[in-house]
């Protein structure tokens, strides 16, 4: 016998639309709905395909918040099916649909007509929200506006609506279809840089760990992510003074700050830095700030906004709060393997297996990953084939610039040299000669009096360099390789 169903709408979205799962929420309940909300409903210990599955069973209709990461989900199409195979014909509405970021609907559920929030404000946004799920005429109670009445326009949307973007942004890449993990490392950031959940409140947060690991990503993923709540929203290039010092100008040109025939760039900055201090609402990030000792002179005062460091050093005490980004773990870089070769997820017992291996084999790096899935995407030469391939010619792939997903500005071989290129040539030709570069990565800084945080930024370097090293040397350096098994990672 099937239940009667007790609450008017399950509210069925991805993760990475909670926020306007929220407020929709919020706003049928202040209508006198009833709804059932993951976020709201889902709590600690409880099953949750069970959960699922008895609000599918408990809400009269189903709500699909509709966006990519909602289509290209795992679990979200059971959801919306379900309401789907009790009225196929839509007649009593059961399924309803609501866009709120632009994507493509195809199959089943293009036939549907959906509530279309992308682009409104707050107000509008609400107004079709609840004139959608009435079952009833959508006639107007009040005369509509004059169109040509450019006064009746609403205010402008406040930064805590999910649908607006902030009024100042200059993000320069998109969000990351196949954004994998971090939810954690993402949860913290929020939590610090907004001082809840008893997290000390910080100003300036900065994300550190090994070039490839997703420090810029998990940048981007956490500026697309809080979005709605900031009023602006800069992204800054800071791996040196001159990209640094043209993107403070830019900002100053996006604000409108100075004389337009201003060429004076140091009181550009000054200007910059005192609208920062001036305002509310904003978010700053510093992408590969790994020069620490040039940042402080960019950095604004005071506590009116929130400032996000990726860097390679983690050595920023008195600067900023440190977060260490480490690598994916085996289930969520499985998954951005599969995912981004565009194979079924989980898969076949067999192709799992072989996944398991490459991710181990890749030291869980998201950058070696990508590109190991963008040559399988491209080449479609199997799991399997890859691993004994990637073996074999294992220094050639890490340098393959035409594999590298167009988020990333450089191959694994490029990234990894990185610290490599920091030192003498003198010295470099040193450890290549004797062959034994981790063991001299791990020992000759450990001698001088530089900090722990930076001989510990040191020996998480030369994992990665290890890698690449042992991948160009001759394949019969055992003094590297026994340098490397002495010493553990």
């Amino acid at each position: 016998m099937v239940a009667e169903a007790t609450k008017d709408f399950f509210v069925s979205y991805n993760k990475a639309d909670r926020a306007w799962a929220e407020w929709i929420g919020w706003q049928l309940e202040a209508a006198g709905y009833s709804t059932i909300l993951q976020a709201w409903d889902f709590r600690p210990g409880s099953n949750f395909i069970l959960e699922m599955d008895d609000a599918t069973k408990e809400a009269k209709r189903t709500i699909a918040v509709l966006s990519p990461d909602y289509l290209n989900a795992l679990y979200t199409q059971p959801e919306w099916v379900q309401a789907f195979r009790q009225d196929p014909t839509g007649k009593d509405g059961k399924l309803l649909p609501m866009r709120v970021r632009t994507c493509t609907l195809e199959g089943l559920l293009a036939s549907i007509v959906y509530i279309d929030l992308v682009g409104l404000n707050a107000l509008a946004a609400q107004n079709e929200l609840l004139a959608g799920v009435r079952r009833s005429r959508a006639i107007p109670s009040t005369p509509p506006h004059f169109p040509g009445d450019a006064s009746s326009s609403p205010a402008l949307p406040s930064p805590a609506f999910p649908g607006s973007w902030p009024l100042v942004w200059n993000v320069p890449y998109r969000r990351h279809r196949f954004f994998t993990g971090r939810e954690q490392l993402l949860k913290t950031v929020r939590e610090q840089l907004t001082g809840t959940k008893a997290v000390a409140l910080t100003q300036t947060l900065a994300i550190h760990g090994l070039g490839g690991i997703g420090k810029t990503q998990t940048a981007v993923e956490y500026a697309y992510r809080y979005q709605h709540q900031y009023q602006a929203v800069f992204w800054t290039r800071a791996a040196a003074p001159d990209t640094l010092i043209s993107d403070y100008i830019s900002i100053a040109e996006l604000l409108h700050l100075g004389a337009q025939d201003e060429r004076d760039q140091i009181r550009l900055i000054q200007i910059v830095k005192q609208w920062f201090s001036c305002q509310k609402d904003w978010l700053l990030i510093l992408d590969n700030a790994d020069d620490l000792e040039i940042i402080p002179d960019y950095l604004p005062a005071g506590e009116n906004g929130h400032i996000l460091l990726t860097t390679r050093d983690p050595s920023v005490e008195g600067m900023a709060q440190g977060i260490a980004v480490e690598q994916l773990d085996r289930q969520e870089g499985i998954d951005l393997l599969l995912r981004r070769a565009g194979m079924p997820v989980p898969g076949p017992p067999a192709e799992r297996d072989a996944a398991e291996r490459i991710v181990a084999a890749l030291g869980g790096i998201p950058l070696a990953i990508n590109q190991a899935a963008a040559y399988l995407e491209q080449t479609q030469c199997g799991l399997a084939r890859y691993l004994e391939f990637y073996q074999q010619h294992r220094a050639a792939l890490l340098k393959w610039k035409r594999w590298v997903p167009s988020d990333y500005p450089r191959t694994v071989a490029a990234t990894g040299a990185w610290p490599l290129n920091r030192w003498s040539s003198a010295t470099r030709r040193q450890q290549t000669c004797c062959g034994c570069a981790p063991f001299w990565t791990r020992t000759a800084f450990l001698k001088t009096s530089c900090s722990r945080a930076r001989r510990n930024w040191v020996l998480s370097c030369s994992r990665l360099s290890t890698t690449l090293l042992r991948s160009t040397t001759p394949s019969k350096s055992c003094v590297a390789s026994r340098c490397y098994a002495v010493i553990p990672s």
